[in-house]
């Protein structure tokens, strides 16, 4: 179940970047009333699968995929593979 809040939680990241055409981490935890752990765990894995860039030094993140359907086909393409590893 906690498997399940967590990937609705980073398909909500995910869209709320999309909408907000930018990358806000600050922003994204006083709208989704994150903790930090929870916070930086989702950050993570939207840079791993390709959905917002990594922070390099003081430059911003930057989004990479800016629409919504292939954000969530990256989630759930990385959600399928987890599932097989287990």
């Amino acid at each position: 179940m906690e498997t399940n809040h967590f990937y609705n939680q980073t398909r909500d990241a995910a869209m709320f970047f999309i909408d907000k055409k930018g990358v806000s981490v600050s922003l994204l935890k006083k709208n989704l009333k994150l903790d930090i752990y929870r916070l930086s765990r989702i950050v993570f894995l939207l840079q791993n699968i390709g959905i917002i860039s990594r922070q390099e030094g003081k430059n911003k993140r930057t989004l990479l995929v800016n629409d919504v359907p292939t954000a969530m086909q990256k989630i759930d393409e990385y959600i399928a593979n987890s599932n097989k590893k287990e």
